[in-house]
C-alpha cells in the first residue's frame, strides 16, 4: 500500500508539465498538493468573460433604448402646437368648422387629440383622435352658437402615453 507521500511524489512527478503542480514542502514532507488544470482554469476565465460582456452588451442597450426614450418624451413635453379655426359650408349649403394645427417639431408618429366645448374655458371632450394636421367638424354645430377647440399631440412608447401641451384655442360663432 502506498502511503500518502508517495502518493503525493508520484502525481507530482508523473504529471508534471501536463497539470500545473503546486505543493509545499514542510518538515521533510508534503503537506499539500494542488492540482489545476490551467486550460479548465482559462475556460472557465473565458467563459466568464463572455458572460460578463454579454451582461454589458445587454446593459448598454438598454441605457441607449433609456435615453432615446428619454429624448423622444423631452421632445414631445417641448412640441408647441398652434390651432386655427375656418368656419365655412360646402356645396350642399352644410355648416362646418376646420380646425388646422401645426406643431414646432416633426415627431414620427404623434397623433393628435381634438378636444371640443361650447364653453370657453370648461366643459371640453374628446371629439377626435387623428395624425392628421386638421379636422373637419360638421356634427352638432348649431346657429349662433360659439364652438372652442383645443388639440394636444400624443404619442405612446413602450405603453405608455406622452402628452405634449396643450395648443392655444381656436373658436368659431356658427352663423
Amino acid at each position: 500500500m502506498m502511503n500518502q507521500y508517495a502518493l503525493l511524489q508520484y502525481i507530482s512527478n508523473n504529471l508534471k508539465g501536463h497539470i500545473s503542480g503546486i505543493y509545499t514542502h514542510q518538515q521533510g514532507r508534503i503537506d499539500s498538493v494542488k492540482l489545476v488544470r490551467q486550460s479548465e482554469i482559462d475556460k472557465e476565465i473565458e467563459k466568464g468573460v463572455k458572460e460578463q460582456i454579454h451582461k454589458y452588451e445587454e446593459d448598454m442597450e438598454c441605457l441607449e433604448r433609456q435615453l432615446k426614450i428619454k429624448d423622444q418624451v423631452l421632445a414631445i413635453k417641448e412640441t408647441v402646437i398652434q390651432t386655427s379655426s375656418k368656419y365655412g359650408k360646402d356645396a350642399k349649403g352644410k355648416r362646418y368648422i376646420k380646425v388646422s394645427w401645426i406643431a414646432n417639431k416633426d415627431i414620427t408618429g404623434l397623433k393628435y387629440q381634438v378636444w371640443k366645448s361650447s364653453k370657453k374655458n370648461s366643459g371640453f371632450r374628446k371629439a377626435f383622435t387623428t395624425a392628421k394636421l386638421t379636422y373637419t367638424n360638421t356634427a352638432g354645430l348649431a346657429k349662433g352658437k360659439t364652438y372652442y377647440y383645443k388639440v394636444r399631440g400624443y404619442k405612446i412608447i413602450d405603453g405608455k402615453y406622452y402628452y405634449t401641451n396643450w395648443s392655444n384655442k381656436a373658436y368659431r360663432t356658427i352663423k
